[in-house]
């Protein structure tokens, strides 16, 4: 949850208003809600506020010092010498100034809270606060489809460094430990897909900005399935006809809901939408073929199948990386081969092995 303190007193003018719906962000006002802001646990700290009193400022002092440990930013009139002089004594990672286009407002938090994350990872705490920040980015996905509301894409970014972070540190076996107990399945796949993926970017030596992006779209990639009825994707049997198709639609469903209800780059779309496609053309929901069928997409595809393989299932068992590697070498003409020789000794590095879930269908 980013924590957004402000002054109800006064008008907003920063422009953060206009991408607050990105973020999974809860408003305080700096004095009326003090007992609610002293019981939260945020993962980052927005000061949106002009703090011109002695009785602001103390206010403001209490709020860091219950949170000494999160990152913050303040969004301020940076031309103010004696706000610049206030914040930058309190210790806030950046100043921001309040008309600053809104695109770059989201950057500069983006590269505090990336900072963050690279500083606290080797932490004690590192593992249990990624599982917090994922949890709290994938429910909020979940409650974005029930409302039909606008996905809080930069909580998905948070949680997709935390995992692109723990992979690129030499975490993957604690994290994995962490993300085999996770209670939905289709959350536990999403994570895993995730941490496999960052896995294999980093092998691939792909720039931090694609790992991070990689990392981000397979957090997303089957939000589709939150449009399948638990009863169907919970069932243990086989799949009546009509149910079978119900899961086929989850790759299209997924993407035309964050196309309608997120500010998302397009390869991000195309990856929700085409992690099913298959390079002989047999895969869904296009049908896809050949080079209709991006590097991207190629790389998702890889991942999303060897995740499945790994995962327990009610109507399989969890298959060693060695089985897995196995057959996805047999399904010939319908992976890319040229990364699936340096997928294999992605998941030979990285030990990515069994994992154990509770039932749930991952089509």
């Amino acid at each position: 949850m980013f924590l957004r303190v402000i002054d109800r007193s006064l008008p907003v003018t920063s422009n953060f208003q206009h991408v607050e719906a990105r973020f999974d962000v809860q408003s305080f006002d700096l004095f009326g809600d003090m007992p609610s802001i002293v019981d939260a646990d945020p993962v980052f700290l927005i000061f949106d506020l002009k703090v011109n009193t002695d009785a602001k400022r103390r206010a403001v002092e209490g709020v860091i010092r219950r949170f000494p440990d999160t990152p913050a930013v303040a969004i301020i009139d940076v031309k103010s010498k004696l706000e610049r002089v206030f914040w930058n004594a309190n210790g806030v990672s950046a100043l921001i100034h309040k008309t600053e286009k809104p695109d770059l407002i989201v950057k500069n938090i983006e590269r505090v809270l990336e900072e963050h994350i690279r500083t606290t990872a080797l932490s004690p705490g590192g593992i249990e606060r990624a599982v917090k920040v994922c949890d709290t980015a994938l429910a909020g996905m979940a409650e974005s489809v029930a409302k039909r509301s606008f996905v809080k894409d930069q909580s998905v970014g948070a949680a997709a460094l935390h995992v692109s972070t723990l992979i690129d540190l030499g975490r993957e076996k604690e994290w994995l430990a962490q993300v085999q107990q996770h209670h939905s399945q289709t959350f536990q796949h999403s994570l895993l897909v995730a941490s496999v993926i960052s896995a294999f970017a980093k092998h691939l030596a792909l720039p931090r900005s694609d790992q991070a992006f990689l990392t981000k779209a397979a957090l997303l990639h089957d939000i589709g399935k939150m449009f399948v009825p638990l009863e169907v994707l919970d069932n243990p049997g086989k799949l009546s006809p009509e149910n079978h198709e119900l899961v086929k639609k989850h790759p299209s469903n997924g993407a035309d809901f964050l196309k309608r209800h997120g500010c998302l780059p397009r390869a991000t779309i195309e990856t929700t939408r085409s992690h099913h496609e298959l390079l002989d053309g047999s895969g869904y929901p296009d049908g896809l073929s050949g080079s209709q069928i991006s590097p991207l997409v190629r790389v998702m595809t890889i991942s999303d199948v060897y995740s499945a393989l790994i995962e327990r299932r009610a109507y399989k068992e969890a298959y060693s990386p060695r089985q897995a590697l196995s057959i996805m070498w047999e399904m010939k003409g319908k992976l890319d081969p040229i990364l699936l020789k340096e997928f294999s000794k992605s998941v030979c590095h990285a030990k990515m092995g069994r994992v154990a879930s509770r039932p749930e269908r991952v089509g």
